[in-house]
């Protein structure tokens, strides 16, 4: 275990948010006519689950040789916490475990690091603008694994956790590799990784962070372009060749607050000016932008997704109302249940769409989006669940999961029965009307 350090607590600046909730829906990287590339995967980052909320996300660099650097960078914004006096100031303590098991089960590798965090003014500690964001990495042999990233609030054992598979790569096979495709913000007058989707809203841009690997001075062409989906036709688009010797560095700025709410698709290229058309490297990832303020665009007006919260008489006014009517419709729907009636924002209309946004991107299922599988619609109606049980090797049974809301007295059970991820929900008495 590494020896405990404080950590570094950051305010930023306030104001409304464009979230970019990053749904991997396809991502694919050929090399062509030089034979196939290493698998990669661009990950946007990954919500918790449990009573501590917390983001990550995990970019994967040259380690020693043979071996492959993982880092896994988090958010934590610091109301998850509980701080108890300390003297004239208010401190927190935490963990964060960072665990990998190879396909049968064993654990490969991992570690554990403890923080402190202080304050002098309580007050400050329920506000979501202030964060702990850090990097923590060990390094592992290519291969497949299960990573599963634990935090822990050391003074009230509450617990919050991601747990998802993830493939090494070996950055040493190719003349050519990428490494470390991951968000940024500028911070504190530098660079910290940014795993918590949450950008816009006078925050300043984001950075596409990378690094190119060569076997020795080479002149590499790399492409970005960011292409609105609905809209069709390329809203960003830049190409530079840079010269790489051994390891190379790229940032890249994407402003979210010039981008409308939306999908999008992010593409990066990667390849040697000598061999035009030959990509060593070509990911595709489909993301999305999302003001709450506007609701979540084409999903909004969507009559099927609201029938999770709408009553069937709001839904038959809804159905039945001319376009320019159904507009003053969903205004008043969400008008009635504002908790803060008199503000600008609308906690319950956000909420739910911002809901919608992270059950696409957790339980999409080929074209079909997340919110329509049964998980995605317990997700919008209840939220994260409080504890989730995950059953994915069972010998006599198909793969299930079991998911705790403490605070409705309700527990449900999802089960893979045909072995295609689509997880059926068993027990469908218990989710109310």
């Amino acid at each position: 275990m590494e020896g405990e350090r404080p950590g570094a607590i950051r305010e930023l600046s306030k104001g409304g948010f464009v979230r970019l909730s990053a749904a991997l829906l396809a991502a694919s990287l050929t090399a062509a006519a030089i034979g196939r590339a290493p698998s990669y995967r661009f990950d946007p980052g990954e919500a918790s689950q449990g009573s501590i909320r917390f983001y990550a996300q995990a970019a994967q660099f040259r380690g020693e040789p043979g071996r492959t650097r993982v880092e896994i960078s988090y958010v934590l914004p610091l109301e998850n916490l509980q701080f108890l006096i300390a003297d004239t100031a208010y401190q927190a303590r935490y963990t964060l475990s960072v665990l990998l098991f190879d396909r049968s089960g064993r654990q490969a590798g991992g570690d554990s690091w403890e923080r402190r965090l202080t304050v002098g003014d309580y007050a400050s500690i329920g506000k979501e603008h202030l964060i702990n964001a850090d990097t923590l990495g060990l390094e592992m042999a290519p291969g497949r694994y299960r990573l599963k990233v634990v935090c822990t609030d050391n003074n009230s054992e509450r617990q919050g956790m991601i747990e998802r598979p993830l493939e090494v790569g070996d950055l040493f096979e190719r003349p050519l590799a990428l490494g470390g495709i991951r968000f940024e913000r500028s911070l504190d007058g530098g660079f910290s990784p940014w795993a918590q989707k949450t950008y816009g809203g006078g925050l300043g841009p984001v950075s596409l962070y990378l690094r190119l690997y060569s076997a020795g001075p080479d002149t590499v062409v790399l492409g970005f372009r960011l292409e609105g989906m609905e809209r069709g036709g390329g809203l960003l688009e830049a190409s530079d060749t840079v010269a790489v010797d051994g390891v190379r560095e790229i940032r890249r700025a994407i402003d979210p607050d010039s981008l409308p709410a939306g999908g999008y698709r992010l593409a990066v290229t990667a390849g040697l000016l000598s061999r035009p058309g030959q990509p060593f490297y070509q990911g595709v990832e489909e993301v999305r932008v999302q003001n709450p303020g506007s609701g979540g665009g084409e999903i909004e007006s969507s009559l099927e997704v609201l029938r999770y919260v709408a009553g069937r008489k709001e839904i038959r006014q809804l159905e039945r109302a001319a376009p320019g009517e159904r507009d003053s419709l969903l205004e008043a729907f969400w008008r009635e249940r504002d908790p803060t009636p008199g503000t600008v924002r609308n906690e319950a209309r956000d909420d739910f769409y911002l809901r919608v946004a992270e059950a696409n991107r957790k339980f999409s299922l080929g074209i079909r989006s997340g919110w329509r599988t049964d998980r995605g619609r317990i997700y919008i109606k209840y939220g994260p669940p409080d504890d989730i049980e995950r059953h994915p090797f069972e010998p006599e049974y198909p793969s299930y999961e079991i998911w705790d809301y403490y605070a409705d007295g309700v527990r449900f059970m999802f089960m893979d029965t045909h072995g295609y991820g689509d997880y059926r929900l068993m027990n469908p008495k218990a989710e109310r009307k």
